[in-house]
């Protein structure tokens, strides 16, 4: 498809050049500035067959369509996205079901969605967390993201129970699970007491519709703005899928902070 797609962007052109070749210039002139000449079957197959040679001595001209309706599309795939994220800030910064890290009244916004089961999402735990306790004015919003195994539903939905006693054992929770190198019932069990839970309220709330219906949201606002892995990390508008390094992270938050305070 893109191949047939890059020809006619080449092609276009290319053909309409050729077939006024033949013309004096005065005449090239003049019929540029009407509308397109209607040439009949026996020129059309002479252009066309003028065309396919042309391409078959310089096939370097496919190469360089290709790669220019190739930008196009991701500069169109990149606008779109954007107007995507921006018409779902509040879904993705506002919810109050969805647990965070720092102060609630932080101006500065990062939206990570992973997985516990994510080898890359456990990559970037220690970064994301020291990102907020180094900038008091960045909160992190968790988007819970199973994706990848039963165990990952399991811990995603005990992670959501689990914030409803209080941010502090969320993050417990959250840090130790991103610590762990594996993923179990055992394990989930352990870092929920370890971080200080209520084990009969945890049991309860674990039953509650609420839970299954914020992993449901987020699955559907994923799906709205492109996100099929993790993690995935926003900034203002920005996207970054796939693990990024603290200093790049930085330089996010950085650029959002100066936008924010040229307002």
């Amino acid at each position: 498809m893109i191949v047939l797609s890059a020809l006619r962007l080449a092609v276009g052109p290319m053909a309409a050049a050729i077939a006024l070749a033949g013309f004096p210039a005065a005449a090239q002139q003049e019929i540029a500035g009407k509308a397109a000449p209607v040439f009949d079957e026996r020129a059309t197959g002479e252009v066309s067959d003028i065309v396919r040679q042309y391409l078959r001595d310089h096939p370097e001209v496919i190469v360089e369509a290709i790669q220019t309706l190739q930008a196009r599309q991701r500069a169109s795939g990149e606008r779109q996205q954007r107007a995507a994220i921006a018409e779902a800030t509040a879904e993705l910064q506002q919810q109050a079901r969805d647990p965070s890290i720092g102060s609630p009244d932080a101006p500065l916004v990062i939206v990570e969605f992973f997985d516990y089961a994510c080898g890359y999402c456990k990559s970037m735990v220690d970064v994301m967390v020291n990102l907020v306790q180094s900038n008091k004015d960045v909160r992190l919003v968790l988007k819970e993201f199973p994706i990848l195994n039963p165990d990952s539903a399991t811990a995603a939905r005990t992670a959501l129970a689990l914030a409803r006693q209080g941010a502090d054992k969320y993050r417990a929770f959250h840090v130790a699970l991103m610590h762990a190198k594996a993923l179990n019932g055992t394990i989930i069990e352990r870092a929920s007491r370890e971080a200080g839970a209520d084990m009969s309220r945890l049991k309860r709330d674990l039953a509650l519709p609420e839970i299954d219906e914020t992993i449901e949201a987020n699955h559907a606002l994923a799906r709205r703005l492109g996100i099929s892995g993790t993690p995935a990390i926003i900034v203002a508008d920005k996207l970054v899928l796939g693990a990024i390094g603290a200093d790049a992270l930085s330089e996010m938050v950085a650029e959002l902070r100066e936008k924010r305070a040229a307002r």
